[in-house]
C-alpha cells in the first residue's frame, strides 16, 4: 500500500515577505527507503505556478519556490508507482508584499538661530518589514519642489523667511517609495536687538 504524503516545509513558511524562498519536501507518513521506492517505480509529477512573479525547481521530492512578487502560489504533485497507484498532495503559500517607511523626520538648523539664509540638516530614520530592503535614494522636497537628490539625505538651503514644508522622499531596493513632510521656521535676518539701553560709567572700578 502506498503511503500517505504531506509536503513539509524545510526552508520558510506558509507566509513568506517578498521577495523570499521556500523549500518543500514530499514526506511519506511512513517510512520509504530508496530501495523500497526503486522497487516500487515511485516518480512525481509538479504543478507548480507560473508567471513572473515566481520561480520554482523541483528535484524528485524536492520543490524549491522563489516568490519575487506577491500572491498566492498553489502547488501540487501526484506521487505515482508503477502499479497504478497515485497519491496527490496540494499546498499552497502566500508572498506579501513588504512595508517601507520613513518613522521620524527631524531638522537641524545653522546657524543655530535659524535666520536666513539657514543651512537646514535633516535626520531621518526609515524602516522595512524585510531584512533586506534598505534606501537606495533620497530625494529631499521644500514646499513641493525636489531641491536635491542622492544616495544620502543632503542639507538644503531656505533663503526666505517663513513656514517651509520640507520633506523627504524615499525609493528602497526594492523601488517601494516611503515619503514624509515635516515644518521648519526660517527666522528673518535681523541685526540683534538690546532689549534695553544701558549707561557707561566712566572713573569707577566695575562699573560699565
Amino acid at each position: 500500500v502506498m503511503p500517505a504524503y504531506t509536503l513539509v516545509l524545510k526552508k520558510g513558511a506558509a507566509q513568506v515577505t517578498a521577495p523570499d524562498s521556500v523549500v518543500l519536501i514530499l514526506t511519506p507518513d511512513r517510512k520509504l527507503d530508496s530501495k523500497m521506492a526503486s522497487y516500487r517505480g515511485i516518480s512525481y509529477k509538479w504543478t507548480l505556478p507560473t508567471g513572473a512573479g515566481i520561480v520554482s525547481q523541483a528535484a524528485r521530492d524536492t520543490l524549491t519556490m522563489t516568490a519575487n512578487q506577491p500572491g498566492i502560489y498553489p502547488v501540487s504533485v501526484d506521487v505515482t508507482d508503477k502499479y497504478g497507484a497515485v497519491k496527490t498532495v496540494n499546498f499552497s503559500f502566500e508572498a506579501i508584499a513588504s512595508t517601507f517607511k520613513v518613522d521620524s523626520l527631524s531638522f537641524k538648523g545653522s546657524p543655530l538661530s535659524n535666520r536666513v539664509p539657514v543651512m537646514v540638516v535633516p535626520k531621518l530614520l526609515t524602516s522595512s518589514t524585510h531584512k533586506k530592503e534598505r534606501p537606495s535614494l533620497y530625494e529631499m522636497i521644500v514646499d513641493g519642489a525636489v531641491v536635491a537628490s542622492g544616495t544620502q539625505p543632503k542639507p538644503v538651503t531656505l533663503t526666505t523667511e517663513g513656514t517651509h514644508n520640507i520633506g523627504v522622499r524615499v525609493t528602497s531596493n526594492f523601488n517601494s517609495v516611503a515619503t514624509r513632510t515635516e515644518s521648519f521656521v526660517a527666522t528673518p535676518n535681523q541685526v540683534p536687538v538690546c532689549p534695553k539701553p544701558f549707561r557707561l560709567t566712566y572713573g569707577k572700578i566695575g562699573a560699565i
